[in-house]
C-alpha cells in the first residue's frame, strides 16, 4: 500500500463514525477509473463450461 493510501486511511479514522459513514458512502458512489479489458468470448465460453460441469458433478453427487 502506498504512503498516500496509508495517510488517507489514518485521516479517515479521525472524524466521528457518522462522518466516516458519510465519507464511505460517497466514496462507494464514485466511479472507479481503472483500465479493465473484458475477457475474450473464448475465455468466457471456457469458464462457463467449467462452471456447468462443476454444477453437473454436484448434482450427480447428491
Amino acid at each position: 500500500m502506498t504512503k498516500a493510501a496509508q495517510e488517507f486511511l489514518r485521516s479517515f479514522k479521525a472524524p466521528p463514525p457518522t462522518d466516516q459513514h458519510d465519507v464511505l458512502v460517497q466514496l462507494l458512489r464514485e466511479p472507479i477509473e481503472a483500465t479493465y479489458e473484458a475477457p475474450a468470448d473464448d475465455e468466457l465460453t471456457v469458464t462457463a463450461e467449467m462452471v456447468f460441469l462443476e454444477c453437473d458433478k454436484a448434482e450427480q453427487a447428491s
